[in-house]
């Protein structure tokens, strides 16, 4: 290995490399492209000192039998994990593939991504709530039916993606992610949302699209810094007259719900909205147009339309998108 003290870079994937040829001292990460290799086979001791940054586990059919408590872990993704009935921690197997592996939960205040898209996973643990330096955690394309209240203790998380799950209610504690960026929580069963999403003043995304809403909360409001509002496919009829509190708000989707008016100042007093999307709802364009602001929303309108057709006619594209979907 003497030779390759200099080696910064080199592919490794698609190969039955056995796993001694990874007991270094210092391995740096882009040695390490994993995403094809089908096994791990070392213990503890040999990853100590190894700094995974990037993919540990995605489409590999296991990990180290000894788990990975040693490991530096930035990043844990187990995108359609084939192997999770078969993780091995000494003698003992998970032989549920509903549940979060064991050893994912072990890795420690490094990692600071957590993706386990598209598994079984029907309970998230408690534990998660104690990986207090997560950034991003993904459970879309699960069975999970419950958030714990614990994952209130998240506080650097900046991206929560729970999509395509069977979710009936988020806990009041989701309040407390003050740095959360992005939710998405599309295609779930979600009633109602809980008053302290209007905590989240650095939100810039909530997607509830898909759910069975019938009202969003007055709390909403609060979220100073939403930048695109997705609320589809719900069972809407009214929209708070607080979210004309909401200053920076770009984009609002409502297609496909029950709404037939609009807060009256909502044009007036969201004045970065350029994109308004109702389609689908008992609502009149003649309505729409007697607003308050219609004038300079149409204008905001208008002018990032302008600049979508330059945009998509020097990028050869036919794609355009007005902003406003009324009938």
């Amino acid at each position: 290995m003497g030779i390759l003290i200099k080696l910064r870079a080199s592919l490794v994937a698609r190969n039955h490399i056995d796993g001694s040829f990874f007991c270094l001292n210092h391995t740096p990460a882009s040695l390490l492209e994993t995403s094809q290799t089908t096994s791990i086979n070392r213990t503890e001791s040999a990853y100590r000192q190894l700094n995974l940054a990037h993919q540990l586990g995605r489409q590999t059919s296991r990990i180290p039998e000894s788990g990975i408590g040693g490991v530096c872990v930035e990043r844990y993704l187990l995108y359609r994990c084939p192997w999770p009935s078969e993780i091995q921690q000494g003698a003992r197997r998970h032989t549920a593939p509903q549940v979060v592996p064991h050893e994912v939960l072990q890795v420690g205040n490094s990692l600071r991504t957590l993706d386990l898209t598209n598994n079984k996973i029907v309970e998230v643990p408690q534990e998660v709530g104690t990986i207090v330096n997560m950034q991003r955690l993904v459970l879309a394309g699960n069975l999970i039916e419950n958030i714990p209240a614990n994952i209130g203790y998240l506080r650097n998380l900046k991206i929560l993606t729970l999509d395509r799950n069977r979710i009936t209610v988020l806990p009041e504690e989701l309040g407390s992610l003050s740095n959360l960026q992005q939710l998405t929580v599309s295609q779930n069963s979600l009633l109602c949302l809980p008053k302290s999403v209007g905590d989240l003043c650095n939100m810039l995304l909530l997607n509830v699209s898909d759910n069975k809403l019938n009202a969003l909360p007055e709390s909403i409001g609060g979220c100073k810094s939403l930048e695109e509002l997705q609320a589809n496919g719900n069972a809407i009829e009214d929209v708070p007259s607080s979210i004309c509190n909401l200053a920076c708000l770009k984009s609002l989707s409502l297609n496909g719900n029950k709404i037939r008016q609009l807060p009256p100042n909502l044009l007036k007093d969201c004045k970065a909205l350029q994109n308004l999307s109702l389609h689908s709802n008992p609502i009149s364009m003649d309505q729409f147009q007697q607003m308050d602001g219609f004038g300079e929303f149409e204008a905001r309108r208008r002018k990032k339309f302008d600049k979508q057709i330059d945009s998509n006619v020097m990028m050869g594209s036919t794609a355009l998108d007005e902003g406003i979907d009324l009938r």
